[in-house]
């Protein structure tokens, strides 16, 4: 049997992060959001948001679900606006 082992995030992880999660969003949920929408759920790999991510792994207080909660005010923001 396989199994899966799960490991404390570190910063050299970040640009695989970023990587899978762009590929996630624009692959898999393409057909259904606007570009937009899209590229604010995940944009691509560049520096800044390498050093964005990086500050939330090595600040924990700012990383976790805060970081998710303000993915999802982003997104929330642009549907009020009605630019999805």
């Amino acid at each position: 049997m396989k199994s899966i082992n799960i490991k404390q995030t570190t910063l050299h992880d970040v640009e695989a992060i970023i990587r899978i999660h762009y590929a996630a969003v624009h692959q898999t949920a393409a057909g259904y959001y606007s570009e937009t929408i899209l590229d604010n759920w995940s944009e691509p790999l560049s520096q800044n948001r390498v050093d964005r991510i990086s500050a939330d792994i090595s600040h924990p207080e700012k990383g976790g679900l805060d970081l998710a909660h303000r993915h999802i005010d982003e997104g929330l923001e642009l549907f009020a606006k009605g630019d999805y």
